[in-house]
């Protein structure tokens, strides 16, 4: 079972609010969501308006701008599995959308930034140098670790570590017949 991400709040902006006014709700480093009704049309933050309060489209309903903005990823569920979350990213990043939108029930539940996604990837999932995703991932969050429960009742190696270069689990270092390693969370992959 993939760990839920955390779901910030954030502030809900109706489409007949004025771009100021929009500017006016947003908290700094929050994201907000601009919505018609309670369908979900655009996730914005304060860098995202400021170019537009220049001159008259200041006064301007957000209704009028909104093709400035990219369509909003909706995602119904905060457990998102890492070859998911790696996906998300790449469409967050090109689409250049500050985050997703938890929205349940035709609700909307609040969003998941983008950097909650950067630091929940462990290393293992970390694509090689060179490749277009090299930079997300953090650190300090622990790569995988399997285990070979065939050798686990007798003499168990200790837990590998995925290596960064694949994306499956390893082969069992001890037993090469006993083919590939279990994560020792229980995670199914």
């Amino acid at each position: 079972m993939t760990e839920p991400l955390p779901v910030e709040p954030c502030t809900l902006i109706p489409v007949s609010k004025s771009v100021a006014e929009a500017q006016a709700m947003l908290e700094e480093g929050k994201l907000a969501v601009i919505h018609e009704g309670d369908r979900p049309v655009a996730v914005v933050q304060s860098g995202d308006l400021a170019p537009l309060l220049v001159g008259d489209q200041a006064h301007r309903p957000l209704a009028e701008v909104l093709s400035r903005f990219a369509s909003p990823i909706l995602v119904d569920t905060n457990a998102i599995s890492s070859d998911i979350m790696i996906e998300l990213m790449v469409l967050l990043d090109d689409r250049n959308i500050a985050g997703l939108i938890v929205y349940r029930d035709q609700q909307i539940e609040g969003v998941i930034p983008q950097k909650t996604l950067d630091d929940a990837l462990p290393l293992s999932d970390i694509p090689l140098p060179g490749t277009r995703r090299e930079l997300y991932g953090n650190p300090l969050t622990p790569a995988r670790a399997y285990i070979c429960l065939k050798c686990e009742q007798d003499d168990p190696p200790p837990p590998i570590l995925l290596p960064s270069q694949g994306d499956s689990a390893p082969t069992c270092p001890k037993h090469w017949r006993h083919g590939g390693m279990t994560p020792l969370d229980g995670e199914d992959e």
